[in-house]
């Protein structure tokens, strides 16, 4: 029996093929990753915005202006209000006054859009505020 050392020039290009058919398939999945990493990271400062938003409404009374029954701001969705920190992220809520018969307990709806890999995306948070 003859001993060979080393690899043949059919194993070296079958092992070139390999790692080449891994390094593209890993090379195709990094965009997507990147493109789902940048999504998730404005998914999570409209969910911030949207928070500090609804905690300046649940601050305000409930008789203030930004509580009244209707669409804020006016002329929202079509104009809606751009979020200071970022304008690429509007907001717009709705508020729905005495929900409960005999009960100043309003509820109120916040939406906050932005554009993502995909096209518009959007998050609604709802509270109820009360005067209680």
């Amino acid at each position: 029996m003859k001993n060979n050392k080393g690899m043949t020039m059919i194993e070296v290009l079958v092992a070139i093929t390999i790692m080449t058919i891994g390094l593209l398939a890993i090379a195709a999945v990094l965009p997507q990753a990147y493109r789902a990493s940048i999504d998730s990271r404005k998914l999570s400062m409209a969910t911030g915005f949207s928070q500090q938003m609804m905690e300046l409404l649940k601050s305000e009374p409930i008789s203030s202006p930004l509580l009244t029954s209707g669409v804020h701001p006016a002329g929202a969705p079509t104009t809606p209000l751009t979020v200071s920190a970022d304008p690429g992220y509007t907001q717009w809520w709705s508020v729905q006054t005495n929900i409960v018969t005999g009960m100043a307990i309003n509820r109120v709806t916040l939406w906050t859009k932005w554009q993502n890999s995909r096209g518009l995306d959007s998050i609604s948070v709802i509270t109820y505020i009360s005067n209680i």
